[in-house]
């Protein structure tokens, strides 16, 4: 196996070798360089004339290839920033070194012939219209698209990984908060209904003592009617207390949803920002950019047609597509991570993993059935009708005066707790008001 990798590491490299030799070769542009020898060599020019043309012409191809393999290399370039004004800088300044260089080829003869002069002037024409044609290519300013892309989407990628943390750290301190809410008020309503349900046994035996002495004693009544007092006050005031711990709850359950629908609000602008970002600069401009690139690129090849030149044209057309090619693979790439890190998320349809972690409804469902499992509306509504009844003690024994009596000592007190144990239970239903409306919070989703 190790062999097999080997093996196949030795012919990758073989034939990127293969690849950067076909390169190099074509780097030299040699097509219209021999064609222009070719026509100087047939002219049937003096010696010195034809000397002095082919060696400016040797010069100004030398010129010509270092030219065009320096675009190539500018448009290979990985640095991030704009490379078109740079290319055409470079295009423009081979334009130039050109003409200087043809426009000087017979300086040094001392009177060159009409035959000489005019194939000067129309080789000279040729090659002006070669750079003419490469000046208003615009392969540089579609790679500055594309690689300009690319540095978006990393840009806004790492934008949306901050804020999407900074969302899931509100979210998750919020979910927190309410969370050891929830434990709190749980842990109160079960120590409130235990301790309740004891001093409820203990009434309603004072209560009975009260009937025993009352019929016993008619006239010992004052410490036995305390006694049946007290646990009815102590009651009332934990009932009140309760009361007012369920209604701070409630209101801190009204105000998490608040905060919650804030979260959710940010969330949505962050998808706003997301769509509007990928309306202005998708990977779809980076595909139109590239396919006008070819269109120039084939422009450049059709726009000249002197021997030899739309060969190097077309060499040159290649290479510059190659080079936009690889800034393409890259862009796409950095797309497709893009995508993979944030659609579902912050554009296209919310998947249900991510409206779960911003909701939560699995967690508001089970801590709503947390606090109703309690059924403390319903033992309330027992121990209130309990209450109403004078905890099921029977005043059998008693006199009709002694019971009257009997009710009105313990009357207000019972009146107290009952309304008390109503205030409650209006507390209790206030909350699970408040714990199913955060139901209410996936509609604050954008779909």
């Amino acid at each position: 196996m190790i062999r097999r990798f080997r093996a196949r590491v030795a012919l990758a490299t073989l034939l990127l070798l293969l690849v950067g030799l076909a390169r190099a070769a074509r780097a030299d542009y040699d097509a219209r360089r021999s064609a222009v020898m070719d026509i100087v060599n047939k002219a049937g020019l003096a010696e010195e004339e034809k000397k002095a043309i082919t060696t400016a012409f040797s010069t100004y191809f030398n010129q010509r290839s270092r030219c065009l393999g320096d675009l190539i290399e500018i448009l290979e370039d990985d640095d991030k920033d704009p490379q078109a004004p740079r290319w055409h800088t470079r295009a423009q300044s081979c334009e130039t070194d050109g003409a200087r260089t043809l426009g000087q080829a017979l300086k040094n003869v001392r009177e060159p012939s009409k035959k000489a002069l005019d194939l000067m002037n129309q080789l000279k024409m040729e090659e002006d219209k070669f750079y003419g044609a490469l000046t208003i290519v615009t392969v540089a300013e579609r790679r500055d698209v594309i690689v300009e892309l690319g540095v978006r989407l990393e840009q806004k990628s790492d934008l949306l990984f901050k804020e999407w943390n900074s969302i899931q750290y509100s979210d998750n301190s919020i979910d927190q908060q309410l969370q050891n809410a929830v434990q709190r008020v749980d842990r109160q309503i079960s120590d409130v209904m235990r301790a309740a349900a004891d001093k409820h046994k203990d009434v309603s035996l004072r209560i009975a003592e009260m009937v025993k002495a009352w019929g016993d004693s008619p006239g010992s009544t004052g410490t036995v009617i305390d006694n049946a007092q007290l646990p009815l006050a102590w009651l009332a005031q934990k009932w009140i207390e309760f009361k007012g711990r369920e209604l701070e709850f409630a209101t801190m359950m009204a105000d998490t949803a608040r905060r919650e629908t804030s979260v959710i609000v940010m969330f949505n602008e962050v998808r706003d920002d997301t769509k509007e970002f990928l309306e202005k600069g998708s990977f779809d401009n980076a595909r139109a950019a590239l396919q006008q690139a070819q269109y120039s690129a084939h422009g450049f090849v059709g726009n000249v047609s002197a021997p030899g030149q739309k060969d190097d044209a077309a060499d040159f057309r290649t290479r510059a597509l190659d080079a936009l090619t690889d800034h393409m693979e890259d862009a796409e790439k950095i797309w497709v991570k893009f995508v993979s890190q944030n659609e579902h998320k912050f554009f296209g349809a919310i998947s249900p993993d991510i409206k779960e972690a911003l909701i939560e409804t699995r967690d508001g469902d089970r801590w709503r059935r947390q606090l109703e499992d309690h059924r403390l509306q319903t033992q309330l509504a027992s121990w209130r009708s309990d209450a109403e009844h004078y905890f099921g003690v029977s005043f059998s024994g008693l006199t009709s005066e002694q019971r009257s009596k009997l009710k009105a000592a313990l009357q207000p007190h019972i009146d107290k707790y009952v309304e008390s144990m109503n205030e409650a239970d209006e507390a209790d239903k206030k909350m699970l008001e408040q714990a199913n409306e955060r139901k209410e919070l996936e509609d604050k989703f954008d779909d």
